[in-house]
């Protein structure tokens, strides 16, 4: 538990909002927006990630807080002729429902497209200028865990919003074979 992690106005609102309800000022809310009176505020699951580190051969990636391993994800890596770029790296966008564009008709799905290979969360950490390449969702779950993208880290969708909720574009990425 520490005091120098924040939580979101809607939590503290949601916190207030019980405090005076379990104090009998206010009546019962029942919703899901409500907290669980019992849960860790300050707990790992809100810290915020400093290092992402990427395996391309066991296709996971764990994010860290300083020197702590924080969680592993399972991702989807680029396919042969499609390699996700080894190296370091550092988050450069980070991008809520994000548009997709073919890279080879050019043609765009909208950001809220089901049928958007992104998701709706897009972390960028490498360009050419041209291309990128960063973590983002999927509507194949199927596809985790296998080589099938053009360079890209596929994440489940709730992965995704999980990671992209912690990391900043001082979060920096190393991606090894």
């Amino acid at each position: 538990m520490s005091p120098t992690n924040a939580i979101t106005k809607g939590e503290l609102a949601a916190l207030l909002y019980q405090a005076l309800a379990y104090q009998k000022r206010l009546p019962t809310l029942r919703s899901p927006y409500t907290i669980d009176p019992n849960r860790q505020i300050w707990g790992r699951d809100l810290m915020q990630i400093t290092r992402l580190e990427v395996s391309i051969s066991k296709r996971k990636v764990t994010a860290f807080h300083g020197e702590v391993a924080i969680k592993t994800y399972s991702v989807a890596v680029g396919r042969t002729g499609w390699g996700t770029p080894v190296g370091n790296h550092r988050i450069l966008q980070t991008i809520e429902y994000p548009a997709w564009e073919n890279p080879f008709t050019g043609d765009v799905i909208a950001s809220k497209d089901p049928e958007n290979p992104l998701g709706d969360r897009w972390i960028g950490f490498w360009t050419n200028g041209k291309e990128w390449s960063g973590f983002h969702g999927t509507p194949n779950r199927a596809s985790v865990g296998q080589a099938v993208s053009h360079g890209c880290i596929r994440m489940y969708n709730e992965d995704i919003r999980e990671l992209y909720s912690q990391v900043t574009t001082a979060t920096t990425v190393r991606v090894s074979p």
